[in-house]
């Protein structure tokens, strides 16, 4: 499902629903690059909405719009975890 991630992600946790996903990513101590910040799942053709949290600010840092199959979305780097939801355009 998760095809690539950052090199600032450390470790990550993936909870799979039928129209919803949510995609947890832990930040390495001091990375030594954040950019490029891009993440790609392996989704099926359609549309999404991606919605970020920036865990320890308690903020949404991104919002954005996205082609699956596959999705490529920014990940942003906040050097705290961030949480990242995403959901079917279809409904």
């Amino acid at each position: 499902m998760v095809r690539s991630l950052p090199a600032w992600v450390r470790r990550f946790g993936l909870l799979l629903g039928p129209e919803q996903w949510c995609l947890w990513c832990d930040p390495r101590p001091a990375p030594s690059a954040t950019f490029p910040s891009q993440m790609v799942l392996n989704l099926p053709r359609g549309r999404y909405l991606i919605d970020m949290l920036d865990t320890e600010a308690s903020a949404w840092v991104s919002r954005e719009s996205a082609e699956g199959g596959p999705l490529v979305a920014a990940l942003p780097y906040t050097a705290s975890p961030v949480l990242v939801w995403i959901r079917s355009k279809r409904h």
